[in-house]
């Protein structure tokens, strides 16, 4: 399973995931996309567990129903209606996020992370 959660091409690892997230009537596709030099960096274990960890946090996030629930799904129905972004590099992470509202972004430094 876990080789066909991340590939590496190009000298990246890459994990793309998505998700659907239904408050009441809304549903929510989310596709979560996560990337990281492929040597050197960041083990592939880690890769998984920061992306899953960071990602579904954010997905949580975005409850506001506390009945809300999520699934996985296999691909999208269609087009994400919010995209998150996690490009690991040396110095970090950058977090991005797309959505309705236009495209945010965040940059966490090792220190900040593990502080």
């Amino acid at each position: 399973m876990i080789n066909d959660l991340v590939k590496i091409e190009n000298g990246k690892m890459t994990l793309t995931d998505y998700t659907l997230l239904k408050q009441g009537d809304v549903s929510t596709q989310i596709k979560m996309y996560c990337e990281a030099p492929a040597a050197g960096l960041i083990s592939r274990d880690y890769f998984i567990s920061l992306c899953t960890v960071l990602g579904y946090e954010m997905i949580n996030n975005m409850k506001t129903d506390p009945n809300a629930t999520t699934k996985t799904l296999g691909e999208l129905i269609g087009n994400p209606d919010v995209e998150i972004n996690l490009f690991v590099a040396k110095g970090g992470i950058q977090v991005e996020v797309k959505g309705v509202n236009g495209t945010n972004r965040s940059t966490i430094t090792w220190e900040e992370l593990f502080k």
